[in-house]
């Protein structure tokens, strides 16, 4: 509907990739970006440095989690691997 009109539709944090299609939702933007975009960039800072081992420490939470499938499955169509991952409980 905000399409047809050609009106703006923003969110905060949306996480449904579908909306991510701009022939069918050429108005929608998000604040945060999806996983999917945050995975990619991450990608393309480890290539464009050259790192090929890694070990990822996040906090153990839900978004975080998320986070981590996203680049995990990145990196597995690139066969790269992360070499150790750390969850944290606390801060």
């Amino acid at each position: 509907m905000a399409s047809s009109q050609n009106l703006p539709l923003i969110s905060h944090k949306c996480k449904d990739q579908t909306v991510s299609d701009k022939k069918r939702y050429p108005t929608f933007a998000r604040a945060v970006p999806a996983e999917s975009v945050i995975a990619r960039s991450f990608i393309a800072l480890l290539k464009h440095f050259c790192w090929y081992k890694f070990v990822v420490i996040f906090e153990n939470a839900h978004a975080n989690v998320e986070l981590l499938t996203a680049i995990r499955r990145l990196l597995e169509e690139e066969s790269q691997q992360v070499e150790q991952q750390k969850k944290r409980s606390d801060p």
